[in-house]
């Protein structure tokens, strides 16, 4: 991974550039033509949308190689609606530093709960960070099965428990 990488607020104007990067990456998984026309409707971000997903945008070497979004259900409940790395960056632990990075964001904003609905193809990497397996497979386009997780930072913690303070991951 680069030296020089940093996790900002994407600004509302690099939307465009964040929804492209999302559609490569979607695609580079091989998706066929039908369904990756489903997912463009669903990747596309607008201006207006970057600062209330709570958009941040990895740089590496002043270019963005990766975003997620932290769309908030309730007072208590996120959802990371989105995390994506460039094809090509994949596997190189920006993904890694994206997702710990959201988890301390929604830590730091008093959030409880972080959803994630993975893509198939995303189920390795969440597992690789400690998290649980899908609640059901195979997945029916274009929902992407939710996971079942619980926090790993605390053995106290009761699974689907969160901690205080800890951002549990739990499936919906």
């Amino acid at each position: 991974m680069d030296k020089t990488c940093r996790i900002r607020p994407a600004l509302s104007t690099e939307a465009a550039c964040i929804s492209a990067l999302a559609i490569r990456s979607k695609a580079s998984w091989g998706y066929p033509e039908e369904q990756m026309a489903v997912f463009r409707r669903e990747l596309i971000l607008i201006e207006e949308q970057i600062a209330p997903k709570r958009t941040h945008v990895l740089e590496a070497d002043g270019a963005i190689v990766g975003f997620y979004t932290l769309v908030p259900h309730d007072a208590t409940t996120l959802e990371l609606a989105h995390l994506f790395i460039e094809p090509t960056k994949l596997r190189q632990g920006y993904g890694s530093q994206l997702f710990r990075h959201a988890r301390q964001s929604a830590q730091e904003a008093n959030f409880r709960v972080l959803v994630i609905q993975s893509d198939p193809h995303a189920v390795g990497f969440y597992r690789a960070l400690g998290l649980g397996s899908p609640t059901r497979s195979p997945p029916v386009y274009p929902v992407a099965p939710c996971l079942t997780l619980s926090s790993t930072s605390r053995s106290q913690s009761l699974p689907n428990q969160p901690a205080p303070g800890d951002a549990a991951l739990v499936a919906v």
